[in-house]
């Protein structure tokens, strides 16, 4: 081998082969030579034979069949034949596919008048041919004779025009080159023709190359397997050509096996298998065989495949091997360097012009500044471009930046650059805080995952400080994969939303690694799979179904094994169709085309699913119940009571729909972000993206001590192409836990700054959250706690955001059904109502959870907080703080009206006329009437000693309802207090008076401008109130189990205590209440 194979050996070792010669064999082309002239003297016909088959197996075809018989082919004329193979099968040898197809016959002879014997064997195969109909379109001889090119030319034309069949001359110079060309052709001459093992070479096998060859083996045995996965066949052959080469076998056998490669990934492969199968080939036979025209012949290839495909990674790629071609230029002038150099140039100005692809820029800029060399740019000029990309190189998860910080320290010519010194600090810094990052994220990475199960909060706030430091080329699958647990951990905490994002950013991301590089990761079947599941709990029917077969299809193109889940489609068929029995009947009216669809999907529990919902038996499925319609009414009626019903979080959303309502709990408050048709803007992802930036944000909220003070926020969504803004929030007064979102379609040719427009939107819709759900300004220490410390940021800011890599990738209208659902066979609706086999039972309201018997100030010893679930916490919206902040309570007014059978009126005082909105939204909640209680009042006497009338007013809620089902949550129940500071108690005493004898009151707004003014009394809002919703007592006489009571106690009171009550609970109350407003 030349200086360039050395080169390449020297720098890299490990793929060359570690075996070593120990002895030469001494086995000698003349004497074999001679050896083969003396055959017939030595009646060595037979292993003749044998051993032209078995070389002939080795470099002709490898599906043949020995004779049995008579030296001479026996009665069946040929001393061997192929047999049939499957096209499947014979695309997978890498010499002699061709026989796959065809019958070849074989002739073997040691005789010397070898032009008579071939004349004789041929006419006697053609016969038997003709006779038999045996199907021949070739026939080899082979034989130990000399025969010169052009008497073997001859004799070949000769004979295919009298017999009208290819025939083929294969003499002694044939067999001789063949057998010294490969070592296992000379083992298999020395063990047919019974020779010395002085023969053999002594090889002492390396440990490398023990491991190369047992993986090889093993691989051309799944090569040849019906059972091998298609997209696992296009693996094993360009892996093979990988080992091949570094086992440094022959020249002729690496090109088979190149061939074998190149024509699996065309034929089976995607374009990026092929492509990589001919730079493998290109590699190969540059930096190992240093065969030149081979190289030429596959640098062509390779660069129409990257004309093409408009691949970066491949362009990149192209410009390895021109260096490679420009190398080989500089000694011969028949490659046109030229006109490749141009196709390059064009090919760079595309990537670089492109404003709506800056990473595909920023990558092809790296990769073209080594070329910029050889081109004889100036260097001082390339040094100042390759800043500029060193700087610019943070936060490009596909730009490897190594090939160009490699290129800084060992190409001289940079050392003589002005700005060397700053280029090169620049590219340590950046390698070295590389790694050190992704060290660090190991480390937390670790302890996460020994977090994850039990104690799952934690656990991902040491995810999500690996985020910003893996980050990069190097360990984006690292990145994957702690994605992954953190989307799984949101899941198991409640947070779907973050989860489902979490999910889709690893499934974007691989399916872009797929197309850009052909790698398959199993992270691409693991984030359908997961996400199809999800999908499929949150409602999302055609989201799910999409994901289903993403699923199927990642797990078919993964050239592994993957794990199987008991699920192989059955599983998601059967919970996708208890969901869609759940159908409303009138969406259900408009999904005539749906079970065609299903069934196309080959989801035929589903399918069966909605025929029943829209009147019809599924045939298939009732013919398997023996055709009884009631045996199949009694099945659809099992079906809907199955548990994995409680899975699900949403009943199902089709698409179509008018409106459409995405919802979260997170830290106890309840988000609700709505839209309405048509979806096909982006709504959906919108709307998810805030969900899932808002739970990710405040996902390590709990160990921070954050629960919501706020019960409930509204987010209406709305798509106004006119707005200048790409999005912006409109605020309303009326409604403060309310919020306005107007967006418009972002500019894909300016998509970096889109991105930051949309990034400085959720940051103001995050400030707009957090200010309602935390209105006291010591929640924000906690929440500056959970940014400096949590990467609360880092994980919300891109992960969580399903938009731009949404519809870059995926396009508006992947999951949108009209998109997807048409043109199918529709049947027609012909129930006049929902079944009521499928019809929900009537649910009673869930059962109010009473407040505590025993208010306790410590965390119970044996609650265990740490699991608990976003769905398991829960806070109260009777107290809608910032309504109740914007209408400016100031008092209360008491109403009776004496003469009349009517009860007594309390009515609040506020200073603006927003307090309406708070009895707007109660009357929503519970009706005109507070019949379960839900409402609360507490007047608390006697609560300072110096001031005997004055007293408190607490209200809040006296009961509230609970869904979770689980013993343990939490809840969080905000009061509101005003102290009532009157120079007497007539009013209150004879509101009491009046109440005793009515046992109910109504409650009411009322706005009083100013306390000149007369107050304005919003009767017609009024609430009436049971006995059980108030409690006036004084302060002496609080019972501990009143949770509204002992909540009126502030830690400044000095209530009024008679003798005898001095042990009374309110001195334990005040003295717990000190004692924590000192911490």
């Amino acid at each position: 081998m030349g200086r360039q194979n050395e080169f390449y050996k020297k720098t890299h070792p490990e793929q060359f082969s570690d075996s070593i010669l120990v002895k030469k064999g001494n086995l000698d082309r003349d004497m074999f030579d001679y050896y083969l002239e003396s055959l017939t003297s030595k009646n060595l016909e037979k292993a003749f034979e044998e051993f032209c088959r078995k070389l002939a197996e080795s470099e002709v075809c490898p599906n043949l069949l020995p004779q049995t018989g008579p030296t001479g082919g026996g009665d069946s004329k040929v001393d061997s034949e192929t047999y049939p193979v499957s096209k499947e099968i014979s695309d997978r040898w890498y010499f002699g596919n061709a026989a796959a197809s065809e019958r070849w016959a074989f002739a073997i002879s040691a005789k010397k008048d070898w032009k008579s014997k071939v004349k004789s064997d041929v006419a006697k195969i053609v016969s038997v041919n003709q006779q038999e109909g045996r199907g021949y379109t070739k026939v080899f001889f082979m034989s130990n004779q000399y025969v010169p090119d052009k008497k073997r030319a001859q004799a070949e034309d000769e004979l295919r025009n009298l017999h009208g069949v290819d025939i083929r001359i294969l003499d002694r110079s044939w067999i001789l080159d063949k057998v010294f060309s490969s070592h296992q052709n000379i083992d298999m001459a020395i063990s047919v023709f019974g020779f010395s093992d002085s023969f053999r070479d002594e090889v002492r096998i390396g440990s490398q190359d023990l491991k190369r060859k047992q993986e090889f083996e093993e691989n051309e045995q799944k090569l040849v397997s019906q059972q091998t996965k298609q997209s696992e066949l296009v693996f094993l052959a360009q892996r093979n050509v990988i080992l091949a080469r570094e086992l440094e076998y022959p020249l002729h056998q690496l090109l088979g096996l190149i061939d074998r490669s190149i024509s699996l990934s065309a034929e089976k492969g995607s374009t990026i298998d092929h492509a990589n199968a001919v730079r493998d080939a290109a590699w190969t036979v540059y930096w190992w065989y240093e065969d030149k025209n081979h190289y030429y012949r596959f640098y062509k290839d390779y660069e129409k495949l990257v004309v093409e495909s408009q691949n970066v990674h491949l362009f990149i790629d192209l410009i390895t091997l021109w260096i490679n071609l420009f190398s080989l230029s500089l000694s011969d002038n028949t490659f046109s360097i030229d006109e490749h150099t141009q196709i390059l140039k064009n090919e760079y100005a595309r990537y670089t012009s492109d404003p709506s692809k800056p990473n595909t820029a920023i990558e092809a800029k790296a990769a073209f500044q080594l070329m910029r060399f050889f081109l004889g740019d100036d260097p001082d000029t390339i040094a100042d471009d390759i800043i500029l990309i060193l700087e610019a190189s943070s936060g490009h998860l596909d730009l490897d930046i190594r090939p160009l910080c490699r290129a800084i320290q060992e190409f001289p010519v940079f050392e003589n650059t002005k700005r060397f010194p700053e280029m090169f600090e620049r590219s340590v810094d950046i390698m070295s805080e590389q790694k050190r990052n992704i060290e660090a994220a190991k480390l937390l990475m670790n302890r996460g995952r020994k977090l994850k199960d039990e104690k799952p909060y934690e656990a991902l706030i040491y995810f999500s400080r690996t985020l910003s430091k893996l980050y990069n080329e190097e360990s984006k699958e690292l990145l994957s994969f702690v994605i992954l647990d953190m989307a799984d951990i949101f899941q198991s905490i409640g947070l779907y939303w973050a989860a489902r994002n979490f999910y889709y950013y690893d499934f974007i991301l691989y399916l872009n690694q797929y197309f850009k590089y052909g790698d398959v990761s199993p992270v691409l079947f693991m984030s359908a799979y997961s996400l199809k599941n999800l999908e499929l709990r949150l409602g999302h029917v055609l989201n799910a179904i999409v994901f289903h077969r993403f699923s199927l299809i990642a797990e078919h193109i993964y050239p592994g094994e993957i794990r199987s889940n008991a699920d192989k489609g059955d599983s998601f068929d059967y919970v996708l169709a208890l969901q869609l029995l759940r159908t409303p009947y009138e969406t259900a009216k408009r999904l005539g085309e749906f079970p065609a669809f299903l069934d196309e999907q080959g989801l035929i529990f589903s399918r069966a699913a909605m025929k029943y919902e829209l009147g019809h038996y599924d045939e298939e499925m009732l013919a398997e119940l023996g055709g009884s319609t009631e045996v199949f009414d009694d099945v659809i009626g099992k079906w809907k009571d199955q548990p994995a019903l409680k899975q699900m979080v949403n009943a199902p959303w089709y698409g179509f729909e008018d409106t459409c309502s995405l919802h979260s709990k997170v830290l106890g408050c309840s988000f609700n972000v709505n839209f309405s048709t048509p979806y096909n803007h982006g709504e959906f992802e919108f709307a998810a993206t805030i969900l899932a930036t808002i739970e990710s944000f405040l996902g390590s909220g709990l160990p921070n001590k954050l629960i919501s003070l706020h019960g409930e926020i509204e987010i209406n969504l709305r798509y106004d192409n006119s707005t200048q803004e790409l999005v912006r929030i409109l605020h309303s007064a009326e409604k403060p836990s309310s919020i306005e979102v107007a967006f418009r379609d972002y500019d894909s040719q300016n998509i970096v700054h889109e991105q930051d427009l949309f990034s400085d939107f959720m940051n103001s819709l995050l400030a707009e959250v957090i200010s309602i759900m935390f209105p006291v300004p010591s929640e924000l220490a906690k929440i500056e706690k959970m940014v400096r410390n949590d990467a609360a940021f880092e994980r919300s800011g891109v992960f969580a955001n399903s938009i731009f890599f949404d519809m870059e990738v995926l396009g508006k209208e992947t999951f949108y059904y009209p998109a997807l659902v048409h043109d199918y066979p529709c049947l027609e609706m012909i129930r006049t109502r929902k079944s009521p086999i499928t019809s929900a039972p009537r649910q009673e309201a869930a059962e109010p959870v009473v407040l505590p018997k025993n208010v306790v100030f410590d965390i119970p010893p044996d609650a265990d907080f740490a699991k608990i679930s976003n769905a398991n916490m829960y806070t109260s919206s009777i107290i809608n703080i910032p309504a109740w902040n914007q209408a400016q309570w100031k008092g209360v007014m008491f109403m009776a009206y004496k003469g009349y059978c009517v009860p007594p009126v309390l009515s609040f005082i506020f200073e603006t006329g927003h307090g309406k909105a708070i009895w707007e939204d109660w009357r929503k909640l519970m009706g005109d009437h507070n019949i379960n209680n839900q409402l609360g009042i507490r007047i608390i006497k006697g609560i300072d000693r110096k001031h005997p009338n004055w007293y408190r007013v607490a209200i809040g809620p006296n009961s509230f309802s609970s869904d979770s089902g689980e013993d343990l949550f939490i809840a969080s129940l905000p009061v509101r207090l005003h102290t009532m500071q009157p120079s007497s108690d007539t009013n209150l005493k004879m509101f009491e008076s009046e109440f005793e004898k009515y046992q109910e009151f109504f409650l009411c707004p009322a706005y009083m401008q100013d306390r000149t003014a007369e107050p304005f009394v919003y009767t017609e809002l009024a609430i009436k109130m049971n006995r059980e919703s108030i409690i006036i007592c004084n302060a002496s006489d609080i019972l501990k189990n009143d949770f509204l009571s002992v909540c009126a106690i502030i830690p400044g009171d000095d209530p009024i205590i008679p003798t005898g009550k001095e042990n009374s609970p309110i001195t334990e109350i005040l003295r717990r209440k000190k004692s924590d407003n000192k911490l």
